[in-house]
């Protein structure tokens, strides 16, 4: 599995690309990235199991925005506006679908290798 993914979320009326290596997965547990190409940013997903139907999901994320637009849009808050409406999103998502999706679930770690 190539561990290379090719991004493009839609932020506001603009839509952002990217490739992103994915520096650390374990399933169930935790997701690592870094961009390789494009939009630079990086950051960390966690899953934390509370009890057989609830989990803690956290996100770390660290972006630099491009130009004064990006600047003052982020200054404002909007990021982190957008970064809480995927996240409601994912948990929509995840609700709906009671179950994996079937995506590709092995482990990556670049530090061992």
């Amino acid at each position: 599995m190539d561990p290379v993914r090719d991004l493009s979320p839609v932020h506001g009326r603009r839509e952002k690309r990217w490739e992103a290596t994915i520096t650390e997965q374990e399933p169930d547990q935790r997701i690592a990235w870094t961009s390789t190409d494009g939009a630079h940013n990086a950051g960390v997903v966690t899953f934390h199991r509370i009890d057989d139907g609830t989990s803690r999901v956290t996100l770390q994320l660290d972006v630099d925005p491009e130009g004064p637009v990006e600047n003052v849009g982020d200054a404002l808050g909007l990021v982190s506006r957008q970064v809480k409406g995927d996240m409601q999103r994912f948990k929509e998502f995840i609700e709906a679908r009671r179950r994996e999706t079937g995506a590709w679930r092995g482990t990556v770690d670049q530090a061992a290798g």
